[in-house]
């Protein structure tokens, strides 16, 4: 069920799909991690002295990618994203965008973009999210291209999909998301929020085109992330 939601969605909601115990002493180096201003972010690969293998994460990852591919960790990453009475004056919570547009091209005159970086995100919140601390929200429907971020702003996305293709999943602590590299995100954050949020990311890339297909044919990071 949950693939065939990645197909035809872009995205997924796993409930209960890691052990807490693990997640609980990734979120404790997090706690205690000093962020860079701005991105307020940092690879798995800079993050050391966490063990990840009880999460299994190749395991979760090959129920849903058919083909070979490698979970890069200098692309993988941990967050910190802030509830807005704690968010520090330079923070901006991520706008919308598409993974799969890690390193395009942006041509600002003919509004060309690509390739597609063809990857599978497995984004696992360190807390519960969506009620009161951020979390993300989708649009659900997977595009066969890239959007140039002049068509990224808020306006520009819900003028394209109607409504109800936006959502915004409220996720439990051992909860987790998968989504496609086409499929669009951002922070979801509310002013009512008064927690800040951890997360990790894991980016599973591909050596051939996404082994879920896409609707048409498929086109070969605006410039944030999660």
């Amino acid at each position: 069920m949950s693939k065939d939601l990645l197909r035809t969605e872009g995205v997924a909601l796993l409930r209960e799909a890691f052990p807490i115990a693990a997640l609980l002493r990734i979120r404790a180096a997090a706690a205690t991690y000093t962020f860079q201003p701005f991105s307020y972010s940092v690879t798995l690969e800079d993050f050391a002295g966490v063990d990840l293998a009880p999460l299994r994460v190749d395991d979760l990852l090959s129920r849903f990618i058919d083909q070979r591919f490698e979970c890069r960790l200098g692309d993988s990453w941990v967050r910190k994203r802030f509830a807005p009475a704690n968010a520090p004056r330079e923070y901006r919570p991520n706008s919308w965008h598409q993974d799969g547009a890690l390193r395009a091209h942006f041509d600002p005159q003919s509004k060309a973009v690509g390739p597609i970086n063809q990857m599978t995100t497995l984004w696992i919140p360190l807390q519960d999210c969506g009620m009161d601390a951020p979390a993300l929200e989708f649009v659900r429907q997977p595009l066969d291209h890239l959007l140039h971020y002049e068509d990224l702003t808020d306006a520009a996305v819900r003028d394209r999909f109607p409504s109800d293709f936006f959502w915004s999943p409220n996720l439990h602590f051992g909860d987790a998301v998968i989504f496609g590299a086409t499929t669009l995100h951002r922070t979801h954050v509310t002013p009512t929020m008064h927690q800040d949020r951890f997360s990790i990311e894991f980016r599973a890339f591909l050596s051939s085109p996404l082994s879920f297909p896409l609707p048409g044919p498929v086109a070969e990071e605006p410039k944030t992330s999660i």
